[in-house]
């Protein structure tokens, strides 16, 4: 490939940046009204409050200002932090003090799309594909509809896929120019720093488009090496990282962000954790834990009949990356699968009882990480960006084809997914009473209520910590179980026996104690009753209760 002059670098940066602008704006829209508040507005859903938490911490740490340990959760216990979403944390690690921690989250959150649409059209222009045309293909990588679920649920972290993109460009220019090579172990990091979830694709996805980019050239044995080598160091960065996520449970350190999941141990609990087949093509299986703006999480798990119809037709055709585009495709699509084929009835079963096994039930035997968490659902990330591709390449000169296409494969997800649209955005509940709990001099910690909460109110607990800048005995994971719960309980038993409840929290080392009525509390946690009667009447700000000790 000879080296490409001045206009056509051009004309690729232009269909990068029109492809972002494209992205963004649909985003802004499936998320309005928050882009119009960006400082001021959370956006509903199962995970983003504990990530503006984590962001603001992350920020603190590039400063030197905080550590990997930390009292500020868990208290009065210290807890040790595993973080993930570093690419996009250290993105707007200069914006913590001019647009606050809830605006600086915001703009990660809009800025990943853009991102992933330009790095999308750069991996697919490296096929050889007209920029027009790779810029519709980087659209469909962005917005494919497991990345919009990822959206709806707040799993910032995977919508990092623009790493994933240019950790293949690194590879695919590896193979092609020796003064690639340093650049392979920098992008397995930044994605496996970013996103575990697709550092386990990565190297599925990386030896595709190694083995097609040393296929292209005519004296392959030279591109063949540096193939090689490339994968080898890739592997080398991705080891090296594996001991950030080692949570053993033998360890000493106790955990803020430790995975709830563990292996699947029956067919009832990896069900959902799979693409059905019959959802994956034809219709969204959307999952909501429960109702309510902001306490849902979401799976989406299908990839749609127009996408498999667009490159199914222009296939009908050779072009340059058909092979390449069909292969990343059904690797996603197949790997979605997980290792028993199931469709919305359970698993499918042969003539003879037996089930149907799947390709990734080798993924499982050799220990291959995915199947610790079982979700096989998220490859489909791998068939957006084979799809994308097959668009992008089969239309060839024709951009105005690939546009029609993409914009179908995209308004297609989009309303399989129209429930979920547009989510909804508020102010953060109590706002002004938790910045003036920054601004109070005295200290002391806040003790929040429900006690017992899931994730989502585990994070929205990291959220309010954001603005009242207090530590608190909020944690993400396992609140019903985790020792700052058990800790709180105990508390409250001894105020409750004593004369002065308040004056017992008090000498606890607690300042203010705060109810979130928007958060269910379970059966067996305490009641807003059961804290009034030791703590009398609380103040309100909109939904936030509170009590000033």
């Amino acid at each position: 490939m000879g080296r490409p002059t001045y206009q056509e670098t051009g004309r690729e940066l232009l269909a990068a940046v029109f492809a972002a602008v494209v992205s963004l704006g649909l985003i802004a829209a499936l998320l309005w009204p928050m882009p119009l508040h960006p400082t001021e507005h959370m956006v509903a859903g199962f995970f983003h409050g504990g990530h503006v938490w984590c962001f603001a911490h992350m920020a603190d740490m590039i400063a030197g200002t905080a550590d990997w340990q930390t009292d500020q959760i868990g208290w009065p216990h210290a807890v040790q932090l595993r973080f993930i979403a570093w690419a996009p944390a250290i993105m707007v690690a200069p914006l913590q003090a001019l647009l606050g921690p809830v605006g600086a989250y915001n703009i990660a959150l809009l800025l990943s799309f853009p991102l992933a649409a330009a790095a999308g059209t750069w991996l697919i222009r490296l096929t050889g594909a007209r920029p027009a045309s790779a810029a519709a293909g980087g659209l469909v990588f962005a917005v494919s509809p497991v990345i919009l679920g990822f959206l709806a649920a707040g799993q910032i972290a995977k919508l990092q896929h623009w790493t994933l993109a240019v950790a293949l460009v690194a590879l695919v220019g590896a193979v092609r120019r020796w003064r690639w090579l340093p650049l392979v172990p920098a992008t397995g990091l930044l994605v496996g720093f970013s996103s575990p979830t697709f550092a386990m694709f990565l190297p599925l996805a990386g030896g595709l488009w190694v083995a097609w980019a040393v296929l292209s050239h005519r004296h392959w044995l030279l591109p063949a090496l540096r193939g090689g080598l490339a994968l080898g160091m890739l592997a080398a960065a991705l080891l090296w990282i594996r001991p950030h996520y080692d949570y053993s449970p033998g360890k000493k350190q106790r955990y803020a962000f430790a995975p709830s999941t563990t292996p699947p141990g029956s067919h009832a609990e990896l069900l959902p954790m799979v693409s059905r087949i019959d959802d994956a093509v034809l219709g969204s299986d959307v999952a909501l834990s429960a109702s309510g703006a902001g306490n849902q999480s979401v799976q989406v798990a299908y990839m749609g009949w127009p996408v498999l119809a667009a490159g199914g037709a222009l296939s009908v055709a050779r072009f340059a990356g058909r092979g390449l585009g069909w292969g990343t495709l059904l690797t996603g699509a197949v790997l979605s699968l997980g290792p028993r084929l199931a469709d919305r009835d359970g698993f499918i079963q042969r003539a003879d009882g037996q089930e149907l096994l799947m390709p990734a039930l080798l993924l499982s035997e050799l220990g291959y990480p995915i199947a610790r968490s079982g979700m096989y659902y998220r490859f489909l990330v791998l068939a957006g960006l084979g799809g994308g591709l097959l668009i992008a390449a089969g239309s060839g000169r024709r951009w105005w084809l690939a546009w029609l296409l993409a914009a179908g494969v995209v308004g297609d997800g989009v309303y399989r997914t129209a429930e979920l649209w547009p989510r909804p955005s508020a102010s953060v509940p109590g706002r002004a009473v938790l910045e003036e709990m920054a601004r109070d001099h005295r200290p002391g910690a806040v003790l929040a209520f429900p006690l017992k909460v899931s994730d989502h109110g585990g994070g929205e607990q990291l959220l309010l910590a954001t603005l009242h800048e207090r530590p608190t005995n909020g944690l993400p994971r396992d609140m019903q179980r985790q020792q700052p719960t058990l800790d709180a309980l105990d508390w409250m038993a001894e105020a409750a026996a004593a004369d002065d409840g308040a004056a017992v929290l008090a000498e606890k080392g607690v300042r203010y104690v705060i109810w979130m009525s928007w958060l269910r509390p379970r059966r067996d946690d305490l009641s807003l009753a059961e804290v009034e009667a030791v703590l009398g009447a609380p103040a309100q700000d909109g939904d936030l209760l509170w009590w000033a000790l």
